[in-house]
């Protein structure tokens, strides 16, 4: 009985396992284009230029910038994080020893030298003391800034990332709301319009505008930025992550029109310049860092 009863169980095993459907095909394999061998990622999406410039032009566009990693303020530090972003421009850690994201330890050097209480920054002067001291490189304020576009534009092409005060709407775009919500961007890239066509020197394409080129020689972009017909330039600013491309002459108007200093803060918890023009010092100021690192 036993054995009848062990034959009738393993045919039945034997039945079960012939009724099991087949294995499932493997998943097919992704194709290596859509994924960054670095970061196994999606690739980055080209940058959206024709947002910011009006897609029916027909002329050439050429850009030129640095590349950054995005840092995030903490609390009123706009500006000491605008300067910890400059330091990228530089290699390697500067004389006292900073590495170029190291913003909390430049806020440090601030507030031991007196030039802040808790990150505001309401002084160009100050922010060019500050790049001496923290980040090792000469800096120098500029001022008529209407008149100094094309110094700007040069400047960073050369390789010295420019600081600029201005008045930041609630999307951190340049506004004229009398400054009110002063705030510092680093510009660290241009782009321009040129009524030549340049699509023929090899160029290649960048963002989303077919009639868009990065370039990265110095001596083309000098010679076709003073023929240009239109500017913009790149920056960051401490409460975003992405790059943003505003018109030049926008942005200096908003630091043209900076008089009022913000009311969300005591003014016993800031450190402001004396004097009735609290904002003279950051109103048609600019601050320009030099390459050149300083010798003690």
């Amino acid at each position: 009985i036993f054995s009848n009863c062990l034959d009738m169980e393993i045919t039945a095993s034997s039945n079960e396992c012939q009724s099991l459907p087949p294995p499932p095909p493997p998943l097919p394999k992704v194709s290596p284009g859509l994924v960054s061998p670095l970061t196994r990622t999606l690739p980055k999406p080209p940058f959206p230029i024709s947002r910011y410039i009006s897609g029916e032009t027909t002329q050439s566009v050429v850009v030129y910038y640095k590349d950054i990693e995005p840092v995030i303020q903490e609390g009123p530090c706009c500006g000491i994080v605008a300067l910890s972003m400059a330091g990228q421009f530089f290699t390697g850690k500067n004389l006292m020893g900073i590495d170029a994201l190291g913003w909390p330890a430049i806020l440090d050097v601030a507030k031991s030298r007196g030039f802040t209480k808790n990150g505001e920054m309401f002084s160009a002067y100050s922010i060019a003391k500050l790049s001496e001291c923290a980040l090792g490189h000469k800096a120098f304020v500029m001022s008529d800034l209407l008149q100094l576009k094309m110094a700007i534009l040069m400047g960073i092409c050369k390789g010295c990332p420019v600081l600029v005060p201005y008045d930041a709407d609630k999307n951190h775009q340049p506004c004229m709301n009398k400054g009110r919500n002063a705030h510092w961007a680093l510009l660290n890239g241009v782009c321009f319009e040129l009524s030549e066509d340049v699509s023929c020197k090899g160029y290649d394409h960048w963002g989303d505008m077919d009639h868009a080129y990065r370039l990265s020689s110095l001596s083309e972009i000098e010679k076709y930025l003073v023929s240009s017909t239109k500017t913009w330039v790149f920056a960051y600013q401490g409460k975003s992550r992405h790059m943003a491309l505003w018109d030049l002459e926008t942005l200096l108007s908003s630091n043209q029109n900076m008089f009022e200093v913000t009311t969300k803060y005591s003014s016993e918890d800031m450190i402001l310049p004396d004097g009735e023009d609290i904002l003279c010092e950051l109103r048609d100021k600019a601050v320009i860092v030099d390459s050149v690192v300083l010798k003690y």
